[in-house]
């Protein structure tokens, strides 16, 4: 007899003589039955979900280095939020089980889209999101950004960034350029 016959078997015997279960010589069977199953269904449900596309692309993509700067503590608890979990530190095992537990919620496929955008279009999102603000709440975003950040924002959005005698970003010198062009996608927008 196969696994899935005794379990269906064992299941329909519970099911037609439910009192039996209260019975002193068979409660300690029971009992043993039921840690077992529970043991077997945490171990077998991951195993099953890491056999998933799903899976092996969020996998792949969480550990890509290219998304290494989306990947951050917030991102992983925003993430941890969707499966109302909650993580310490985001260990190799803990970000594996969240994996899973994206998986089986279905909550995967819109992790991964997320993840696939790339960072030009991270980028032009931003500069989209901060047109649409007002210039002292755009100002407070760029002034959070990194350096790096913002001559990769200027690279993906054709806006001209400034460099010093040494050939070294300029922020100072650049940031005037950042907001020229939002106030012209703004003016477009009044249109």
């Amino acid at each position: 007899m196969e696994l899935q016959e005794k379990i269906e078997r064992a299941g329909a015997l519970l099911e037609a003589n439910k009192a039996i279960v209260k019975k002193a010589s068979i409660a300690k069977f029971v009992q043993s039955l039921d840690k077992a199953l529970d043991i077997f269904l945490k171990n077998l449900e991951p195993e099953l979900y890491r056999s998933t596309s799903e899976y092996v692309e969020l996998a792949a993509l969480v550990d890509a280095p290219t998304n290494k700067k989306v990947l951050t503590k917030q991102w992983f608890d925003d993430k941890a939020n969707l499966i109302n979990r909650k993580f310490a530190k985001f260990t190799k095992k803990e970000k594996e089980e969240m994996i899973i537990e994206l998986v089986k919620t279905g909550q995967a496929q819109m992790v991964i889209d997320g993840l696939k955008t790339t960072p030009e279009k991270r980028s032009q999102h931003l500069f989209s999101e901060l047109a649409n603000l007002s210039e002292q709440e755009a100002r407070q975003c760029i002034e959070k950004m990194k350096p790096k950040e913002i001559e990769e924002f200027c690279r993906h959005n054709q806006i001209t960034t400034e460099h010093t005698k040494k050939g070294t970003f300029d922020r100072k010198m650049t940031t005037p350029h950042v907001f020229k062009k939002l106030q012209t996608v703004r003016d477009y927008l009044k249109l």
